[in-house]
């Protein structure tokens, strides 16, 4: 009998788990296994994952460290007047796409994935519309970007706002793309084994966010991040992030490096030192 409603168990775990439902599901597991599997809980908790999920939830310290850089002007025009300010999706200049709130590059995303994010945020018939207008097929943003041409990408009239966010919305979207960028730095960091420090995790969920590559796809940075060569990781961050020839970009690697080198015990003068020598 003990092994059927084990059995049984595990299977409805399991469907909580497809369906997306991990609060739920973690929350069954742990009462249930208190309750009738206690001699089974060590093996049930690693096997099944009745472990602390982590911490995505954005901080305002990330947040704010994120959109400083991503649109200064944007957050002190919030910070002033929260009500009243409007942002419509925008041409930053660079090699950049559309552009829409804090960074949120259109231009380079795909129409479903574009309307999957807005639609957090705004209705989805206007999710939809925006997603149709601004995003670009991989060939026609390539084009854009060779082009120099991206604001030809941002063709609705202010006048029409239907696009537009508040600060709310906007603040909304950036987390949403923080809270990614966090969720794939924590997943990577237990894969290799990696324990960040709060200003660390600033640091590359900062990058991360301005460029996934460099930071969730690289081996160079993470084998540097597992064995603790901190100057190394600084180095990686202000030369191989593809901030070389933007000084806006470059000063944003500086401060990010900064940031980082302070979250692994370094006193000030000697992390900007380091920023200082390795810096192009």
């Amino acid at each position: 009998m003990k092994a059927a409603l084990t059995a049984v168990f595990l299977m409805f775990s399991l469907f909580l788990q497809s369906a997306n439902s991990a609060p739920l599901y973690y929350h069954f597991n742990t009462l249930w296994m208190q309750q009738n599997m206690p001699e089974y809980s060590a093996y049930q908790l690693e096997r099944y994952g009745r472990r602390l999920l982590p911490d995505y939830d954005v901080t305002p310290e990330e947040r704010d460290f994120v959109a400083r850089f991503e649109h200064r002007q944007l957050m002190n025009q919030c910070a002033a007047a929260p009500v009243a300010t409007r942002v419509h999706p925008h041409y930053p200049g660079f090699k950049s796409g559309c552009t829409h709130g804090f960074g949120y590059d259109m231009g380079v995303r795909r129409q479903s994935r574009t309307y999957r994010d807005l639609q957090t945020v705004l209705r989805a018939d206007r999710a939809k519309f925006c997603a149709k207008a601004y995003s670009t097929s991989p060939l026609e943003s390539l084009y854009a970007k060779r082009r120099k041409k991206a604001l030809n990408y941002c063709p609705l009239s202010h006048e029409d706002d239907v696009c537009s966010l508040n600060c709310a919305q906007s603040f909304n979207l950036l987390d949403q793309q923080i809270e990614k960028a966090k969720r794939r730095i924590l997943e990577r960091a237990e894969k290799d084994g990696v324990v960040l420090s709060a200003q660390q995790l600033q640091a590359l969920i900062s990058l991360d966010y301005n460029n996934p590559v460099f930071v969730s796809g690289s081996t160079k940075l993470w084998r540097y991040l597992a064995q603790e060569d901190h100057e190394q990781v600084a180095r990686q961050i202000l030369r191989n992030s593809g901030s070389q020839k933007i000084r806006l970009l470059q000063n944003r690697r500086n401060r990010e490096a900064l940031i980082y080198l302070l979250g692994s015990g370094y006193e000030y003068t000697e992390a900007r030192r380091i920023v200082k020598r390795h810096k192009r």
